[in-house]
């Protein structure tokens, strides 16, 4: 049993179980550098008619958004004076927040952060992050919602991860030699069904997790490939790395870089070899699935070895106790639905 002191962390903590993965890296001479980047949708603080969730009114025009327009530099315009205080406010609390863009949905938008080689400190940034946006949408008189799915009939929020490694020169690994980047990769696509769990951690998760919807259902990676689990952007050597694209924005940043961080170690230590490539669509390839429901993903966690072997039984134990203790109060709960459906 675990008995705390006053100087012992708590071996459940997820900012203790990345130092723990990070002190890991720290003796074989490797510094992880990540960059976390979060979606987002603004809301209208008023439900619609059917007392649904709704895009916000814009702020100059007056309109609803309606319109799904990637990247669109009209909706950065119409919410120009809310994105410039949501920089503004992370400057004041020193949160590097590097872009601000409107992704695919109405009034949805994704913030980046910078690569930091302070894998704890980027972590905390993410979460301040969320309080930030939030706290300004409030302000402005919006609803900032970091769900993974707000939405039926939209795009889900994702949580992208990127990752390289610096060995202690300042090199970045992946860009001087490319198999330790392949051994990588496929350390992190041989653990994706034992790490769903982490990466969608509550029932909503997998609402976002459907096809035609943006993210990825099998394990797959692809040089500058959108479509795929693991991406390797295009850059120069120096900024060589993977992009994780599965997870949702939901997630505890603390335990989805420390799961990543387990998988690169492993990968790289078992000289792991990815399969080929994915040019193209990958969401039209006849692959396997990875665990889209959340007891597929449970049994898929309870059942890993990996997992225990790098976190331990007991941090195995206790999350798997809280997802299924909350698995089951979810599932006892009516749903609006099923008063349509079944009255």
């Amino acid at each position: 049993m675990f008995e705390p002191t006053s100087n012992q962390p708590f071996f459940a903590d997820p900012r203790h179980v990345l130092e723990i993965q990070l002190e890991k890296f720290a003796s074989k001479g490797l510094k992880p550098c990540i960059a976390v980047e979060l979606e987002f949708y603004l809301q209208d603080l008023e439900p619609d008619e059917a007392g649904n969730p709704q895009p916000p009114l814009m702020p100059i025009s007056g309109e609803r958004m309606t319109q799904t327009q990637v990247y669109s530099l009209e909706e950065l315009d119409e919410f120009k004076d809310f994105l410039d205080e949501i920089i503004s406010a992370c400057e004041e609390q020193n949160i590097p927040a590097e872009n601000i863009t409107a992704e695919y949905a109405p009034g949805q938008f994704e913030v980046n952060l910078k690569h930091t080689d302070d894998v704890l400190l980027a972590c905390d940034q993410a979460m301040l992050l969320k309080r930030v946006v939030r706290a300004v949408a409030k302000k402005h008189g919006f609803y900032a919602n970091f769900m993974a799915k707000p939405y039926t009939e939209y795009a889900g929020n994702g949580c992208h991860v990127h990752i390289s490694l610096r060995d202690e020169t300042g090199t970045n690994v992946f860009g001087e030699d490319e198999s330790v980047l392949l051994n990588a990769i496929a350390g992190v696509l041989a653990h994706l069904e034992d790490s769903m769990a982490i990466f969608a951690p509550n029932a909503n998760s997998y609402r976002r997790l459907q096809p035609n919807m943006f993210v990825p259902l099998h394990a797959t990676w692809g040089w500058d490939n959108r479509t795929v689990a693991v991406r390797v952007p295009a850059s120069g050597q120096s900024d060589k790395r993977i992009e994780h694209r599965l997870s949702g924005a939901d997630v505890n940043p603390y335990l989805t870089v420390a799961v990543l961080l387990a998988s690169i170690l492993d990968g790289i230590e078992n000289k792991l070899t990815p399969p080929e490539p994915i040019e193209g669509d990958a969401s039209l390839l006849e692959l396997p699935m990875l665990p889209i429901s959340w007891d597929m993903s449970l049994h898929e966690f309870a059942n890993s070895q990996f997992m225990k072997r790098s976190f331990g039984e007991e941090f195995c134990k206790v999350y798997l106790a809280n997802k299924k203790h909350e698995q089951a109060r979810f599932s006892a709960q009516v749903s609006p639905l099923e008063y349509q459906w079944y009255k």
